[in-house]
């Protein structure tokens, strides 16, 4: 998989025409592993998806993990929708932007 080994920090995305960004004393991160896994951190809970890469583009499937309380600020749940409902991400230089149907909602992780 072209993106093993690769961590990827959280800056922002976009849902209904509204840009989320994480709380600064949050971070949201996803790591590329080996045999199409991916894990990260989704502000108070550890998570794992299996991945599919084609043709350079992403597909997350269902989240596994933890299963903590998050702070009432907590992003998580809109971040871990945004990576399961999205078509694919496509990677642009130094970021990975989300694609969803062609619409201009976008992902944006920094390497």
């Amino acid at each position: 998989m072209l993106y093993i080994n690769t961590s990827w920090l959280l800056k922002s995305f976009k849902i209904g025409g509204k840009i989320i960004t994480p709380p600064t004393n949050q971070n949201y991160t996803l790591n590329f592993l080996k045999y199409n896994r991916a894990k990260g951190i989704d502000d108070c809970n550890n998570i794992t998806w299996s991945c599919e890469v084609t043709n350079h583009k992403i597909k997350f499937s269902p989240i596994g993990g933890t299963k903590l309380g998050c702070n009432d600020n907590s992003i998580n749940k809109l971040f871990e929708n945004a990576l399961l409902f999205s078509e694919n991400f496509i990677p642009d230089e130094e970021n990975l932007v989300r694609n969803n149907g062609g619409s201009s909602n976008f992902f944006l992780l920094n390497n």
